[in-house]
């Protein structure tokens, strides 16, 4: 068999993949010391067992629906996705003068990333 027909066979069982997920998204709420944070963790329902978990770090925009759909898709392959709220109380903004002044007080404190990753 050729190797363009075995690329096209690989791809559509790939893509006839997602066809058969049963994706459930939550919110989940958790802290970081005293600070409140909203997650976002998605999981495929039709999975039983253990499976691989991908932590979700948003942009500088915050935890939004591009993260969220990120996590989604992730789902769709196997995975356990948690988005982390790296800004507290499930933040996001859209002006990027505000995503760069909540970004950089993120970074200036290592403690407070290493403290919210964990």
């Amino acid at each position: 068999m050729s190797r363009v027909m075995l690329t096209v066979f690989a791809l559509l069982a790939l893509s006839s993949a997602p066809l058969h997920a049963d994706v459930t998204g939550k919110i989940v709420k958790y802290k970081a010391g005293d600070t409140k944070l909203v997650g976002y963790i998605a999981y495929d329902n039709s999975i039983e067992g253990k499976r691989p978990g991908v932590i979700v770090v948003p942009d500088w925009w915050g935890h939004g629906k591009f993260v969220r759909d990120r996590a989604r898709e992730l789902a769709r392959m196997g995975y356990t996705a948690m988005v982390m709220d790296n800004y507290g109380n499930g933040t996001y903004v859209e002006p990027p003068k505000e995503a760069e002044k909540l970004m950089n007080r993120f970074t200036a404190n290592p403690s407070t990333m290493e403290e919210r990753f964990d």
